[in-house]
């Protein structure tokens, strides 16, 4: 059976005061939470991915999502779609580590790029290069890191905050290849 790219799920977010919003995906009966908004929709984002990846593996038949027309909420829920791009969240979890960068476009040309979390910041002239920089990096940088007997940290999120006319996109990156190298 071929595998979608692309599911979008409907959620519901409850608000209650004094309390993390929680959002439910009612076809899935998983729920998750965040303390703000953007984190409430990061955290959906990540575990439609993680429920969907192992309904896969599992073979399960992934069921076909509601409309939002449909949900019926009480006064302090509001639903929402909830889209996830499969290829990205296979790739993590192919045993390949996977990282966000973004990249800030350069009012002189190229751009800089960051690894959120990391610390780390390189540079190129196009995304392509830019994606090449920042995966020999993470993966000189994840060597050094063993080297030294720390853990390789996984990212926090695969959906960074960023600014508008930022350009996010994920680095897969194989430590065992720059330890051969």
């Amino acid at each position: 059976m071929k595998q979608q790219d692309r599911y979008c799920f409907p959620a519901v977010f409850t608000y209650e005061p004094g309390q993390e919003i929680a959002v439910v995906f009612p076809d899935l009966d998983v729920a998750t939470s965040g303390e703000t908004q953007d984190d409430a929709f990061r955290s959906a984002r990540e575990l439609l991915g993680c429920v969907l990846f192992g309904m896969e593996e599992d073979g399960e038949k992934i069921p076909t999502p509601s409309s939002l027309e449909s949900l019926h909420m009480d006064a302090n829920e509001r639903s929402a779609l909830i889209d996830v791009y499969m290829p990205a969240v296979r790739l993590a979890k192919s045993g390949k580590a996977v990282y966000p960068i973004v990249l800030t476009p350069d009012p002189s040309g190229g751009y800089a790029v960051r690894v959120p979390g990391l610390d780390i910041n390189t540079e190129g002239d196009t995304v392509p290069e830019c994606i090449d920089m920042a995966r020999e990096a993470i993966g000189l940088w994840g060597i050094c890191e063993e080297d030294s007997g720390r853990a390789v940290p996984a990212p926090a999120s695969l959906s960074p905050e960023h600014e508008p006319g930022e350009i996010v996109t994920l680095v897969d990156v194989d430590f065992d290849t720059y330890r051969r190298s």
